[in-house]
């Protein structure tokens, strides 16, 4: 008896010299389907091969961040600064000759941007305060090197604006101003460290404008005259602190047309 091998029918074995069924019409739509499919696939897989290669090398050809560290002749570290290719970018730190950190903050293509923080040679905080492109924005303060608060600033794009207060070290108020865009009308003022008022002078559209006057710390007058639009104009008087008149005079758009010698005994 002759022995034969008998294959089981399959789908997949039309063209392949094994004896099997013909493909069905559904069978071969689905056939014709999965070919697609698959050569679809390479397609891509091909077309993704030089954009991935162009991406790794672009990536590769980037220049990197890297730190570069400046030495006092002393030897010490006097910064060290984050530099990408030719531009410093990103964090920084400065020395003082002693160690104590001077400044810490961040660069963006060359220019100082972000929070910046400022130390006195003793550790104490300087100043703080943020920079856009290098040009300050926003509340800044700043401090004496005991700690307390030395001045509150407003900027606006790198110019005065808003609320400024100084103090003395001891924490007694100094001055304060007021600063706008509008250049309204406001009154500056400053003081002794006692409290007494010092001075009194009125803005109007951002210049000195109407009576200006200035105080012994007793209280009496040191000075008084008019300002018109930044300039002096009309009768200036100076007084000692004994009150007596020291000098007397004219003026006219910002030029003296003559000086009044001041009465013997003359006082306020």
């Amino acid at each position: 008896m002759e022995l034969r091998r008998v294959f089981p029918a399959s789908p997949f074995s039309a063209g392949t010299g094994l004896p099997g069924r013909e493909l069905t019409p559904q069978e071969e739509r689905t056939f014709a389907r999965r070919r697609k499919a698959a050569l679809a696939a390479l397609v891509a897989v091909a077309l993704a091969v030089p954009v991935a290669i162009g991406i790794i090398v672009v990536a590769a050809n980037q220049p990197r961040a890297h730190q570069r560290t400046k030495l006092y002749n002393s030897g010490g570290v006097e910064e060290v600064v984050t530099w990408v290719g030719a531009e410093r970018h990103g964090p920084f730190t400065e020395y003082f000759t002693n160690g104590q950190r001077r400044a810490e903050g961040s660069y963006l293509e060359g220019e100082k941007h972000g929070a910046l923080t400022t130390w006195h040679w003793n550790g104490a905080i300087e100043s703080t305060g943020e920079l856009r492109n290098g040009v300050r924005v926003g509340r800044w303060e700043r401090f004496w090197p005991n700690g307390s608060r030395r001045s509150v600033e407003e900027f606006t794009d790198g110019l005065a604006s808003g609320h400024w207060q100084t103090w003395y070290a001891s924490g007694a108020l100094q001055s304060e101003s007021m600063f706008s865009r509008d250049r309204g009308s406001f009154v500056e003022r400053t003081f002794y460290e006692n409290g007494a008022l010092h001075t009194e002078v009125p803005y109007t559209d951002g210049r000195p404008d109407g009576l200006v006057r200035s105080y012994w710390q007793d209280g009496r007058p040191q000075t008084e005259g008019r300002m018109a639009g930044g300039e002096r104009d009309g009768t200036w008087v100076s007084w000692d602190e004994a009150g007596a008149v020291i000098e007397l005079a004219m003026w006219v758009e910002g030029e003296a047309l003559a000086e009044e010698p001041a009465l013997p005994g003359s006082r306020r």
